[in-house]
């Protein structure tokens, strides 16, 4: 009886060995929902200051990206490269010299455009639990953001308003973020994972060319990711 067990073990685990993922690389995809959360922006001409004149609000937009990493076994150091899309929903207006809201509703208007944030990160995350089923990691990472917004309301503001009314720019600012996270093998070499992602821009700087007039704010978003994740550990044989 003892040998039989022993060797339906031993041919339980030759059948289905896993991957080795420490000490080897891997490449993966990911992708989900984004929520962006609301845009103040802040308005400064060198005289004037207002804090929070504008305020853009988004709907429900999406995030993907790219990773590539090492699994030393405790910590994995890890490259990204994602982009994030949300539709514009909304900009509420305070009193920037130009509109003055006699109604806190006539504040707020519809608008078309989107904000779109394309970033490039470096990530360290810290792994616990057992390679060959369910384990998580937290982490964190650094690097460079190109934020671009863009809103047009000309058609949903007032009757009275001629002209173009809206705006678009982008800049370039340093991020950071959060992650947490967990995976487990579907395969010898491939994992499966959902993410959740804190995303921040500190700060941001939008101006037209040869103009004093800026604003000034931040981009902050919250990502849930399905990853897929190919491992190019090979296969731990078991020993017989």
């Amino acid at each position: 009886m003892r040998k039989f067990l022993l060797a339906a073990v031993a041919t339980a685990a030759i059948a289905s060995p896993a991957a080795a993922r420490d000490g080897s690389g891997y490449v993966g995809v990911e992708a989900g929902a984004m929520l962006a959360e609301d845009t103040k922006l802040d308005f400064d001409d060198g005289v004037t200051r207002i804090n929070n004149a504008l305020s853009v609000d988004y709907d429900t937009g999406f995030d993907v990206g790219l990773i590539a990493g090492y699994d030393t076994g405790l910590v994995r150091p890890e490259g990204e490269l994602s982009y994030k899309r949300a539709s514009v929903n909304e900009i509420v207006f305070g009193d920037v010299g130009v509109l003055v809201c006699d109604d806190p509703t006539d504040c707020i208007v519809d608008a078309d455009g989107k904000g779109s944030v394309l970033s490039v990160m470096g990530n360290l995350l810290l792994d616990f639990g057992d390679d060959d089923g369910v384990n998580g990691y937290l982490g964190a990472g650094a690097g460079m953001a190109r934020v671009k917004i863009s809103a047009d309301f000309a058609d949903t503001f007032d009757e009275d308003f001629d002209g173009d009314l809206g705006a678009s720019d982008s800049d370039s600012a340093l991020a950071w973020q959060l992650i947490a996270g967990i995976r487990f093998p579907v395969s010898q070499n491939i994992d499966a994972g959902l993410k959740y992602r804190y995303f921040n821009t500190p700060k941001l700087e939008f101006s037209d060319s040869g103009d004093d007039d800026r604003l000034t704010g931040h981009w902050r978003s919250h990502s849930l990711l399905a990853s897929l994740i190919y491992n190019f550990g090979a296969p731990v044989v078991a020993p017989p």
